[in-house]
């Protein structure tokens, strides 16, 4: 995980992540 990215970058991954749980479950 890139701890230098922009606020905007980590804001990305999150909810793409969030929806893949999501699905799964």
């Amino acid at each position: 995980m890139k701890r230098r990215t922009q606020g905007s970058d980590r804001d990305c991954p999150k909810p793409i992540l969030f929806r893949s749980d999501t699905s799964l479950l």
